[in-house]
């Protein structure tokens, strides 16, 4: 290659990769800083306020325990006092008549 054409193709690359490195750098800067956030959902965000209600947290304290299991004889007691569901009956519709609608005379036109 000619000495003349490298020294112009290096005046050619030089800037334009200078030119490439600041517009990734622009642009990875800009997606860093720009929110996903819309202003819509932004507006509804509140704070969460930093004091606690102690005395709410101490009364959740002092709760009892919940028994979690179940007897499987209370379940078949309560099951038998249901009442018994209705078994459906069947009926048979009436037909309704047609009503005859408006007649439409159509008369041919002679060209």
């Amino acid at each position: 290659m000619n000495p003349k054409t490298q020294k112009n193709l290096l005046y050619i690359l030089i800037p334009s990769t200078i030119v490439v490195l600041v517009w990734v750098g622009i642009s990875l800067y800009t997606r860093a800083i720009s929110s996903t956030i819309s202003p819509k959902v932004n507006t509804s965000i509140k704070e969460i306020d930093p004091q606690f209600n102690t005395d709410v947290l101490s009364s959740l304290k002092r709760r009892s325990l919940i028994n979690g299991k179940i007897d499987i004889d209370d379940v078949a007691t309560q099951s038998a006092q249901t009442s018994p569901t209705p078994t459906p009956t069947q009926t048979t519709p009436s037909p309704t008549p047609i009503q005859p609608g408006p007649t439409i005379n159509i008369t041919p036109i002679n060209l």
